[in-house]
C-alpha cells in the first residue's frame, strides 16, 4: 500500500512536495459535493419512509379486510345450518 500511495504522490506531485493549496481546493469541492448529494439522500430517504408507511397500512387494512371476509364467509355456512335445523 505503501508503494501504490507513492506512485499516486507521484504522478500529483513530480517534484515531492505537497500543494497543501491544491489539496485545499479539492477537499472543499469534494466536501461541496457531499453536502448537496447528502441533501438530494435526504429527500429520498424522507419519501421512502413515507412509501413504507403507505405501504405498512395499506397490508394492515388488506390482512384486516381478509380476516372480515373469512370469518363472514366461515359464518354463514353456521347459520344455514342453524336454520335448516330450526326449520326441521
Amino acid at each position: 500500500q505503501f508503494y501504490a500511495a507513492r506512485r499516486k504522490l507521484t504522478g500529483e506531485f513530480p517534484d515531492g512536495k505537497v500543494d497543501m493549496k491544491k489539496l485545499t481546493e479539492e477537499y472543499d469541492e469534494l466536501e461541496q459535493a457531499h453536502e448537496t448529494t447528502y441533501g438530494e439522500f435526504k429527500t429520498v430517504r424522507d419519501d421512502l419512509h413515507r412509501l413504507w408507511k403507505v405501504k405498512s397500512c395499506v397490508d394492515t387494512a388488506t390482512r384486516f379486510n381478509e380476516r372480515t371476509e373469512e370469518q363472514k364467509l366461515q359464518n354463514r355456512p353456521q347459520t344455514r345450518q342453524k336454520k335448516e335445523e330450526l326449520s326441521r
